[in-house]
């Protein structure tokens, strides 16, 4: 009994990886049109509003200029914007007063610049260069996918993402289009 128990969790854990890679590696190709930022920005918050109701967590969005627009995948970049919100989730979850900050804006080679930033307890640096790594996660209950697939998903904007992460302070996010 003990041995089919063990060949069972293990079926399905194999299963689990196969479903978790093919996830990975099977991106759509990109639907490129124009889209306003700040409503894909409000658009990601409502998708999660369950949660920030029930863990209190205020979510705030600036956009500068307001017609802020971008030649983009939404749904693939909506896909992007919920993984870096529900990570953020997690960062803040035991904080007293729980931030994620959402912003848009040009940088100074008027570039397009998303920042997802919290006030969690940060990335422990030896994870830094880790942490875009495929099936890398340091939840119990992750699937290390969301931030690789985030990556690969910027790409085929012609983008990318990086972070910057204090312990004890937060982190953020920044998306470059």
């Amino acid at each position: 009994q003990q041995a089919l128990s063990t060949i069972s969790r293990r079926s399905d854990g194999l299963l689990n990886f196969v479903t978790v890679y093919r996830d990975l590696t099977r991106i759509p190709k990109p639907n490129f049109k124009q889209v306003v930022v700040k409503d894909m920005l409000f658009e990601s918050k409502l998708m999660l509003l369950h949660k920030t109701k029930s863990f209190n967590i205020n979510i705030d969005i600036t956009t500068m200029p307001d017609e802020i627009s971008i030649t983009a995948d939404h749904n693939l970049l909506e896909q992007v914007l919920i993984n870096l919100l529900i990570n953020a989730f997690h960062a803040v979850e035991h904080k007293e007063k729980p931030q994620i900050i959402m912003t848009s804006r040009y940088n100074k080679n008027e570039r397009v610049i998303i920042e997802i930033a919290d006030n969690g307890h940060g990335i422990k640096p030896e994870l830094m260069d880790k942490i875009f790594m495929p099936f890398f996660t340091s939840k119990a209950d992750g699937s290390g996918i969301g931030l690789s697939l985030s990556r690969q998903i910027m790409h085929l904007h012609k983008g990318n993402i990086f972070v910057k992460s204090q312990q004890n302070k937060g982190s953020v996010f920044t998306l470059v289009f």
